[in-house]
C-alpha cells in the first residue's frame, strides 16, 4: 500500500471498528431485559504494522501502525458464578416443592379448628359421656351415632385428601419429566447450530445464551452434570446417563415403580428406577415417599387404634336390645373407617350397659368415654390417642415451618448469587450509554480524519504545480 493512502486506510479501519462496536452496544441495549442475555463487548486490537525504511535507520526498516480492527465480539460470562447459581437453584427447587407440599398436608388436618380431627375426637368422647348420663335416651344414642359418623367421615376425608396430594405429586413428576425432555431436545438442537458456527471460526454468542438459559432451567429441576465437547458442544448427564450427547438425546421417563407402591419414579429403560437427590423432581419424590407416606401411616394407625380400642370395650357391653359382643366400628383403616352394620341399622345396638347390668346400664359407655385419657396401642407403641395426634400435628407444623425457612433462606442465597452473575453478564444501560458516546466520538473523529486526508490529497493532486496558471 502506498504510504500516501495509508492514513486513509487507517481512518477507514477506525470508522468500521467504531461502527461495529456501536452495533454491539446497540445489541446490548436492545436486550437489556431479555432473560438469559449476556452482555457482549467488541474487542479492539491494533492491526499488524508494516515495515518502512526511515532515514535515521538506513539499514533497518521501521514499523508503522496500520490502524485497528474488531478481532472478536466477546460474551461476558462468569462460568464459576454460573455453576454456583445452578447448584443453589437446585436446592431452591427442592426446598420450594417441600414447603408447598407440607403446607398442603397441613391444610388437610386444618388444626386447630372446630372441624378438624382433634375437635371431632373430643366431640366423640363427649357424646359417650353424655350417653352415660342417660343411657336409655334415644336422642343421646342418635347424637352419639351422628357424632361417630362425623368422626369416621373426617378420617375418610383426610385420607382422601392425602391421596389427592399423592396423585398430584405423581402427576407433577410426570410433567416435570416432560419438561426435562423438552429442554434436552432444545439443547441438542442448539448444539448442532453452535457447532456449525464455531467450525467456521465465528462466535455464536446469542445461541450460547439461549443454551445457558435452558441449562439454568434444567438445573432447577434435576441434579445434572455438564461437560464441553468439540466445537462448543455441551453434553448433559444425570446420574451417569447422558441426557444430551452432542445432538443426541436420551429420553427420561416417569413410570409406575412396582417397588414403590406404584408411585412414578425416574427411569431410562423402564427396568431400573432412579431417585433425584434434589431439585424440583427430587423434592417431589422425597416429600411423597417421606413426609406424605408418614402421614398415611399415622392416620391409619390412629383409625385402627380407635377402631380396635372402642370395639374391644364395646364387645363387653350390652345394647338396649339385650345383645352383646358386637363391634361399634368397621373398616380396615382411615380410608374406609365407618360404623358397624348393626349400629348403622339401629341405635339400640350401641352397648352402653356393662357386664351384669340391665339393658339400661351405663358402665360400658363410661368405660368407652374413659378411653379418651387411656393409653392404647397405636402403631406398635402405647399412647393416648389425643396425645398421639397432637404430637403428630405439632411435628408436622414444625417441619412445615422449617421447610418454609429453608425455602426463604435458599431464595435469598440464589438472589445474591444471581446479582453476582448479573454484575458480570448483565446489561447496565448507564454503562452502555457511556460506551455509545465513546464510540460515537471515535466514529466522528475517524470520519473527520478521512475528510482531512481527502482534502489533503485533493490539494496534492489538483493544485500541485498550478502556480502561475
Amino acid at each position: 500500500m502506498s504510504l500516501a493512502y495509508l492514513g486513509l486506510s487507517i481512518a477507514s479501519r477506525a470508522l468500521f471498528a467504531a461502527q461495529q462496536a456501536l452495533d454491539t452496544v446497540s445489541h446490548n441495549i436492545a436486550n437489556a431485559n431479555t432473560p438469559g442475555y449476556s452482555r457482549q463487548e467488541s474487542i479492539l486490537q491494533a492491526t499488524p504494522p508494516i515495515d518502512v525504511p526511515i532515514l535515521s535507520h538506513v539499514q533497518h526498516a521501521g514499523q508503522l501502525g496500520t490502524g485497528v480492527a474488531v478481532v472478536t465480539t466477546q460474551r461476558l460470562r462468569d462460568s464459576f458464578a454460573d455453576s454456583q447459581w445452578r447448584r443453589e437453584a437446585l436446592g431452591l427447587g427442592s426446598a420450594q416443592v417441600t414447603r408447598d407440599t407440607l403446607t398442603q398436608i397441613e391444610g388437610v388436618y386444618n388444626e386447630p379448628s372446630d372441624t378438624g380431627l382433634q375437635a371431632m375426637l373430643s366431640k366423640f368422647w363427649a357424646a359417650w359421656q353424655d350417653l352415660s348420663n342417660d343411657p336409655s335416651s334415644a336422642a343421646q344414642r342418635s347424637a352419639l351415632r351422628q357424632q361417630a359418623l362425623a368422626l369416621t367421615q373426617t378420617f375418610n376425608h383426610a385420607y382422601a385428601s392425602l391421596s389427592k396430594i399423592d396423585t398430584d405429586l405423581n402427576t407433577q413428576i410426570q410433567l416435570q419429566v416432560q419438561g426435562v425432555n423438552g429442554i434436552t431436545q432444545q439443547i441438542a438442537a442448539l448444539n448442532t447450530q453452535i457447532s456449525r458456527v464455531v467450525a467456521t471460526g465465528n462466535q455464536p454468542n446469542d445461541l450460547l445464551d439461549q443454551r445457558d438459559l435452558l441449562v439454568d432451567q434444567l438445573a432447577r429441576t434435576l441434579p445434572i452434570d455438564t461437560s464441553a465437547g468439540p466445537n462448543g458442544v455441551l453434553n448433559v448427564y444425570f446420574q451417569g446417563h447422558a441426557l444430551v450427547d452432542g445432538d443426541h438425546v436420551t429420553t427420561l421417563q416417569a413410570l409406575p415403580n412396582p417397588g414403590n407402591g406404584g408411585n412414578v419414579d425416574l427411569t431410562f429403560d423402564g427396568a431400573s428406577f432412579l431417585t433425584a437427590a434434589s431439585g424440583q423432581i427430587g423434592g417431589l419424590q422425597s416429600t411423597r415417599d417421606g413426609v406424605l407416606a408418614q402421614q398415611f401411616t399415622q392416620l391409619d394407625n390412629m383409625a385402627i387404634a380407635l377402631r380396635d380400642a372402642v370395639n374391644a370395650q364395646h364387645q363387653q357391653g350390652t345394647g338396649l336390645d339385650g345383645v352383646s359382643g358386637r363391634d361399634f366400628f368397621a373398616g380396615t383403616g382411615a380410608r374406609d373407617l365407618t360404623l358397624s352394620a348393626a349400629v348403622l341399622a339401629s341405635t339400640d345396638a350401641i352397648a352402653a350397659a356393662g357386664p351384669g347390668e340391665g339393658a339400661g346400664g351405663a358402665a360400658n359407655a363410661q368405660a368407652i368415654a374413659a378411653l379418651q385419657n387411656t393409653p392404647i396401642t397405636i402403631g406398635g407403641s402405647s399412647a393416648v390417642l389425643d396425645d398421639y395426634y397432637g404430637s403428630a400435628t405439632a411435628s408436622l407444623g414444625v417441619a412445615t415451618q422449617a421447610a418454609s425457612n429453608d425455602a426463604d433462606n435458599q431464595q435469598a442465597l440464589v438472589d445474591t448469587l444471581d446479582r453476582q452473575r448479573q454484575a458480570a453478564s448483565g446489561v447496565s444501560l448507564d454503562e452502555e450509554t457511556l460506551q455509545m458516546i465513546q464510540y460515537q466520538r471515535a466514529y466522528q473523529a475517524a470520519a473527520r480524519v478521512i475528510t482531512v486526508i481527502d482534502e489533503t490529497l485533493d490539494k496534492l493532486i489538483n493544485d500541485t504545480g498550478a502556480v502561475g496558471r
